[in-house]
């Protein structure tokens, strides 16, 4: 049975618009640390070292640390790094976290571009499907 004329590029610019809801959710997370988050320099207050998951990995370090936010208020949380990243009480450590956001700390690292620059190559294919069906018509 032939489908008819031009109904396969709105089928092109529905999926297109299911993949960028998709990956514009999964890179959500990364998008808020990379526009809001602050930066500051925590202590570390108590290690704990353990073996990695799977056991083929290098042994962990896991870590208690505090901070004050801007407005001074203090926080606690946990981090985990490998163990050849010695870290000791006393020592600083840089974290990342959204203020106003309870317990959204983490330890600072680079965002995560992959799952960013994948949404934003969705929506150059999106834009190109719509444009594609617009030529279309």
């Amino acid at each position: 049975m032939e489908l008819p004329q031009g109904v396969h590029r709105y089928a092109e610019v529905i999926l297109s618009s299911f993949v960028c809801l998709f990956f514009g959710y999964t890179s959500l997370g990364e998008w808020k640390y990379v526009l809001w988050s602050k930066t500051v320099e925590a202590t570390v207050t108590q290690t704990d070292k353990y073996p990695s998951y799977p056991r083929s990995g290098p042994p962990m370090l896991g870590f208690e640390f505090q901070f004050s936010d801007a407005d001074g208020k203090v926080h606690r949380g946990r981090g985990s790094t490998e163990v050849y990243f010695e870290k000791s009480p006393g020592q600083g450590v840089t974290i990342q976290y959204l203020p106003g956001v309870p317990d959204s700390h983490r330890q600072q690292r680079s965002a995560s571009w992959l799952t960013i620059n994948v949404f934003l190559g969705c929506l150059v294919l999106l834009g190109i499907s719509v444009y594609r069906l617009k030529d279309d018509a």
